[in-house]
């Protein structure tokens, strides 16, 4: 099940991404690291109602929703127009459940999401 969070999640969300980030470096991706994501930042998701999680029994997964776009994007040439967008950012899932699927289901999510409520189209929000 896909629901909002709520700040009793952030401790566990806050453990995944610790655990995101350490075997994404494993990997030698250095998308996140000790300084990012930071619990401050996912009770402003939170607050803002943008953080969705994975929940099985215990969150596999999260995904930020959110219609805000960051000021390094505004001067990106995109294929739609800079309005009514929904971008995705944060999106993660424990490793311990890499590589079945929930990322996926994730995305799948953000784009029903984004359908059901007319955004002209969903952008992906990550680093190089």
């Amino acid at each position: 099940m896909i629901r909002k969070a709520l700040f009793s999640d952030i401790s566990s969300v806050h453990k995944l991404t610790k655990a995101c980030g350490a075997a994404m470096i494993a990997k030698g991706i250095y998308q996140w690291n000790e300084h990012y994501p930071t619990l401050d930042r996912f009770q402003k998701d939170i607050e803002l109602r943008e953080l969705f999680v994975l929940d099985e029994v215990k969150i596999k997964g999260i995904i930020v929703l959110t219609e805000i776009v960051d000021e390094e994007y505004i001067p990106v040439k995109w294929l739609t127009e800079n309005k009514n967008n929904l971008y995705v950012h944060r999106l993660a899932v424990d490793p311990e459940y890499w590589g079945q699927g929930y990322a996926q289901q994730l995305m799948n999510f953000a784009e029903n999401h984004a359908r059901n409520n007319q955004y002209a189209s969903v952008r992906l929000d990550t680093f190089s």
